[in-house]
């Protein structure tokens, strides 16, 4: 059909209009999470990061800004979106993303693919849908992990270290890693060095800073998966057991 203006052809996007804002939209208004809220946001972006891997794909860049909400009402589902960095799982070393040229990836044909690979093997994604988007960046600072700054071999386990970082931003309503320079923070992760700050985590169940821990583990091979985080018990009992948490140990 004609369009307006010259008659040339173009190729035109037609994207769902999501108006419930990005996650940190809502960190920022709410300061921190309770640990049932926190929960059911890992239990959603774990399940879509379950089919991610599992189709061969890593996200690389999971952060707060990155998870949209669909509408702006409670109980509003999730949705992971831009995939600008995204690119298969090739099982070789790939050289650390933070100022480095990311291999090109057509995204816009991957994460179709992706998204129907899903559905072709029966893939729960969470209640998330894949969206495909592209940008220039590579990478986000405060939510790399270790092994991408060593120019070590990486794979998934880096997509699971971020949603660490989001989990402790969400309970704590500030981030595990921050430094003056880019140099401090870089040490800081591949080192691990983060606290529990007791004004903050005194008030956290044990499971919530047990789930914590595994995700931050330095040790990509002893981070917890995609589906070990939908299994541990702090995730599974905010989904099979509404209701609060029981009081941190004093």
């Amino acid at each position: 059909g004609g369009g307006g203006g010259g008659g040339g052809r173009g190729t035109a996007l037609v994207l769902e209009h999501l108006s419930g804002r990005e996650l940190f939209d809502r960190v920022l208004a709410r300061g921190s999470y309770s640990e049932r809220d926190a929960a059911v946001v890992m239990h959603k972006v774990a399940g879509a990061l379950q089919a991610i891997h599992q189709a061969g794909f890593i996200h690389r860049d999971i952060k707060p800004e990155n998870i949209l909400y669909e509408t702006p009402y409670e109980g509003s589902e999730l949705r992971l979106t831009d995939f600008g960095l995204a690119m298969r799982d090739a099982y070789s070393p790939l050289r650390g993303p933070l100022g480095r040229r990311a291999p090109q990836v057509d995204w816009c044909r991957a994460a179709s693919a992706n998204e129907a690979a899903a559905a072709a093997a029966g893939l729960d994604l969470g209640g998330l849908s894949l969206i495909g988007h592209t940008e220039s960046l590579v990478g986000t600072r405060g939510y790399v992990a270790p092994e991408c700054l060593s120019d070590l071999a990486y794979g998934p386990a880096c997509d699971l270290w971020s949603l660490g970082v989001v989990l402790y931003i969400l309970l704590a309503g500030y981030p595990p890693f921050f430094a003056a320079s880019d140099d401090e923070l870089f040490n800081s992760i591949v080192a691990g060095d983060y606290t529990f700050e007791p004004a903050t985590w005194d008030g956290i169940s044990a499971p919530g800073k047990d789930i914590v821990r595994r995700l931050l583990t330095v040790d990509p091979t002893r981070r917890l998966t995609a589906r070990g985080v939908l299994e541990h018990p702090w995730v599974r009992g905010a989904v099979l057991e509404p209701g609060p948490f029981p009081p941190a140990a004093a």
